[in-house]
């Protein structure tokens, strides 16, 4: 699988506009996320997030790298 470099915020505009999720709730740099059958959460910490993370919050949320990589 091919390695995807995205930022947070990126992540969380896709993510809202294409896929229907909807911010719940925010606790510190951290925002919950969902679409009422899949949650997750996206540490909007600065810079690029790393590839273990990325790969959690997209099978929390259902998806694929190839889903998110077409809206890049």
């Amino acid at each position: 699988m091919s390695r995807l470099v995205i930022k947070p915020y990126k992540l969380l505009q896709i993510l809202v506009k294409y896929y229907n999720f909807r911010p719940i709730r925010q606790k510190g740099s951290h925002v919950f996320i969902t679409n009422f059958e899949h949650s997750t959460t996206i540490p909007m910490h600065g810079g690029n997030l790393d590839q273990g993370t990325l790969n959690a919050i997209l099978k929390q949320a259902n998806l694929t790298k190839d889903d998110i990589m077409k809206y890049l």
